[in-house]
């Protein structure tokens, strides 16, 4: 089969809605090739092989080898686990229904009286009453991130979330994607691919039955919890859906000037069946839930719907310590005063980030210098409003930008704000930015952007607005809070350097910042 492919359409620096590392001398190639069905046994298709031609012109080269995995065995489970009824609405896609369709929840709660006890739950490890072994693996990592198929690159996407530690899956395959450097992939059943260096391979694992989930309670006192009982850990996504992107800005990822989703998917795949009703009837975030199972893909989804369309805290999702799931849905705090903002002085220690333009003050030269003393003054103002601040650092060390991201997660902050300054090869490139990487995050990083943008204006010149745009910051990518990472300024433009520099100005920014992050919350 010969498939021919597209160009796609590139951005170069400096053009609106390119990334800050946008290269413009390299362009991508798509094209789409339909494996043939999954047969009893392992087919092998050859080898891929790629022909380019311009101006007389051809190069050849050598792709990858494709094999199309052996069907599974059958996973039925052998005996049922949960005797009772499943309540989930068959469907075989995952459109939004009528809000007429949606499932109505029975009372329930967390009581110990009327809470199911977890069984302990299956491993591979263990023979679990389904005949056959497989090729399988367990997340070793606490976030394992995880990548589409399509577009097949090394690019993270808010629409793949990470996998928790202990999570199993079955290994279908492997790929690598090079771009200067080569990165390896183990390819899940659940769709997604994983780097090889965070699962624990487990090369003849006992196949699993199908899984079956059982509500063990739900609470709305302040954030919404729902627990789960599962037959094994299986892989969890999220997608937020309803979200509005602009075409063809970044990577289509840039969400069309406000945040609008309307519900939340969770889905459990390998999973066939669940026993019990989602109760979110006294939630302040979420109006209605619902089951939506796809028996092809073998997929059970639990969609909440938002109360208001666009207001959404995040959440978190935890193996508890007996094998169950806890889901929590996090509410706005009542006040003030029951804020907890995480404050991320970008670099420190061995990272000193941008070298100013401006060597003076000495104590002021490098960025990682300017990020703190904002973070400092920033904390002080919150607190002096009652917040209760978290600081990723509060001296001049380094901290890797995975224990940073951790820290949202670890600690569980309502918002994230990563503070940093800009800086360019050209001395005369100005201006501030803001930016964000799930679409829920947009309305905290557009308020602070906004206020970042009035203080210039008010106490130094009319700025240049780089906008408030998406960019997968590692320290972004978290699903447990609103987060957000500011440029307050070029650094390498000496005037913007100057004023970055001086305490009075960092006193105005800082001020700016709780103004923006005030108003978050006020409109949310």
């Amino acid at each position: 089969t010969t498939v021919k492919l597209s160009q796609s359409q590139t951005l170069e620096p400096g053009k609106k809605g390119a990334a800050p590392d946008a290269f413009s001398d390299f362009v991508t190639y798509y094209g789409k090739f339909v494996l043939p069905a999954g047969k009893v046994t392992q087919q092998t298709l050859g080898t891929v092989n790629f022909t380019a031609r311009i101006n007389g012109i051809t190069k050849n080269m050598t792709g990858a080898k494709v094999t199309v995995s052996a069907l599974p065995p059958s996973t039925m489970p052998a005996t049922s686990a949960y005797t009772s009824t499943t309540t989930a609405t068959q469907t075989s896609s995952l459109t939004v229904p009528s809000e007429s369709t949606s499932a109505a929840a029975t009372t329930d709660s967390l009581t110990q009286s009327t809470r199911p006890e977890p069984k302990e739950p299956l491993t591979p490890y263990k023979y679990a009453g389904v005949s056959g072994r497989s090729l399988m693996c367990e997340i070793n990592v606490p976030l394992c991130e995880t990548l589409p198929f399509s577009p097949f690159n090394n690019s993270s996407t808010p629409k793949a979330t990470p996998l928790l530690a202990g999570t199993f899956d079955y290994i279908d395959g492997e790929s690598s994607y090079t771009d200067g450097k080569e990165y390896l992939y183990y390819n899940l059943r659940s769709g997604k691919r994983v780097y090889r260096e965070e699962v624990k391979v487990i090369n003849n694992g006992y196949n699993l039955p199908e899984n079956q989930l059982e509500v063990r309670g739900c609470s709305t006192q302040g954030d919404t919890i729902i627990e789960f009982n599962t037959l094994w850990k299986v892989p969890i996504y999220s997608v937020v859906q309803g979200i509005r992107y602009k075409d063809g800005i970044g990577r289509g990822l840039d969400v069309l000037d406000y945040f609008s989703g309307h519900s939340i998917d969770f889905i459990f795949h390998h999973t066939g069946a669940v026993t019990g009703s989602v109760n979110v009837s006294g939630s302040n975030i979420v109006k209605s839930s619902e089951w939506i199972k796809d028996p092809v893909a073998n997929i059970m989804t639990l969609r909440l719907h938002f109360k208001r369309n666009g207001v959404f805290y995040w959440y978190n999702i935890t193996f508890n310590n007996d094998g169950s799931i806890k889901f929590t849905i996090k509410n706005k705090p009542s006040s003030l005063r029951g804020l907890t903002v995480m404050l991320d002085p970008g670099h420190g220690g061995k990272d000193p980030g941008a070298l100013c333009s401006s060597l003076t003050p000495e104590n002021m030269k490098y960025e990682k210098q300017i990020n703190l003393a904002l973070a400092l003054k920033i904390k002080e103002r919150l607190e002096a409003r009652g917040v209760r601040v978290l600081m990723t650092r509060t001296k001049d060390e380094y901290i890797p930008l995975e224990e940073r991201q951790l820290m949202s997660y670890q600690k569980k902050p309502d918002l994230f704000v990563s503070i940093h300054c800009d800086g360019n090869n050209s001395a005369s490139v100005k201006g501030t930015s803001a930016f964000y990487y799930h679409a829920q995050s947009f309305p905290l990083a557009d308020a602070i952007h906004k206020q970042i943008l009035a203080c210039y204006s008010s106490n130094f010149y009319t700025p240049r607005d780089l906008g408030t745009r998406f960019y997968p910051f590692k320290v972004t990518r978290t699903e447990s809070c609103p987060a957000t990472l500011i440029e307050y300024g070029h650094i390498t433009n000496l005037n913007e350097c100057k004023i970055l520099q001086n305490n009075e100005n960092q006193n105005r920014l800082a001020e700016a910042t709780v103004l923006g992050i005030l108003d978050y919350f006020d409109s949310h």
